[in-house]
């Protein structure tokens, strides 16, 4: 699924380009925010748009009868600790179809408590159809940690938010082969037994590579590798990782309710994650 976004303020003309967006059909939403707190304060929402390449988009008038005010929610943040947070509200619509941004991030210090956050209002969403809430803690001083919290719902109210704890960083180590590899190893922690992502990338090379993992056995630990595929006909190793450049990681635990293995989503549905990244060096 792919999106894109764009911030327009006042000093702009009022044009601007969005790249990279995911063949059609297309849902948009545009918030207009308030000068002084940032906050939205009338939205914008257009579903199935048919929008090509180099298409315009109508004229979106935030004083016009399509546009209506934001719903507003509460979420009490538990878990945090002193960790800073980052809010963030998104429509999803149908089966995770979209992922719009309602608003911008807001940023909250460690035990913040009960936070506001805008939505859209039940009566402007169809059937079936689905916002989130998404909570993201980070200890302060430490880039290689994260975790967050996402809860989907459909009518903005008062609604606590429970974070998970930071997972134990996994054991990465290199491995031998004609193109770079890396193998991930950790433990099962709860609540993060859903699957596992793995990234692992050398901007100087241009090259990522990236995993998805699902338990073959309740609770065995983690233990992955970048495939060797050498022998597999038509492989060309030099679209792999270089061996002997650094290699970025990051590896993600999930659990709950998400749209990513093709879950069926409800209101009310929790789903958490927890990030640890790092560098392996250069051999």
């Amino acid at each position: 699924l792919a999106n894109s976004w764009v911030n327009v303020d006042e000093r702009s003309t009022g044009q601007f380009t969005l790249s990279g967006i995911a063949a059609a059909p297309q849902d948009l939403i545009a918030s207009r925010l308030d000068p002084l707190t940032a906050v939205p304060n009338r939205l914008i929402l257009r579903r199935g748009l048919n929008l090509g390449a180099v298409a315009t988009i109508p004229s979106m008038d935030f004083d016009a009868a399509e546009a209506f005010a934001p719903a507003q929610g509460s979420a009490t943040l538990a878990g945090l600790g002193s960790d800073t947070a980052v809010v963030t509200t998104a429509f999803r619509g149908v089966g995770g179809r979209a992922n719009g941004q309602i608003g911008r991030p807001a940023a909250y210090p460690g035990n913040v408590g009960t936070v506001a956050f805008p939505a859209i209002p039940i009566s402007q969403l169809g059937n079936n159809e689905l916002q989130q809430l998404t909570v993201t803690a980070s200890a302060a001083n430490t880039a290689t940690s994260s975790r967050s919290t996402t809860v989907f719902f459909r009518e903005a109210g008062p609604v606590t938010v429970a974070m998970g704890s930071a997972i134990t960083p996994p054991i990465v180590t290199r491995l031998s082969g004609p193109y770079g590899r890396a193998r991930v190893l950790f433990g099962v922690e709860s609540p993060y037994g859903r699957f596992v992502t793995a990234t692992f990338a050398q901007p100087s090379a241009s090259r990522v590579t990236s995993i998805l993992v699902t338990p073959g056995i309740a609770l065995a630990p983690w233990d992955f590798s970048i495939p060797d595929l050498s022998d597999v006909p038509g492989w060309n190793s030099d679209w792999g990782l270089r061996t002997g450049l650094p290699i970025a990681w990051s590896v993600t635990a999930a659990g709950g309710q998400n749209f990513r293995l093709g879950t069926t989503v409800s209101d009310g549905a929790v789903l958490r994650t927890a990030t640890q990244s790092g560098v392996l060096p250069s051999p």
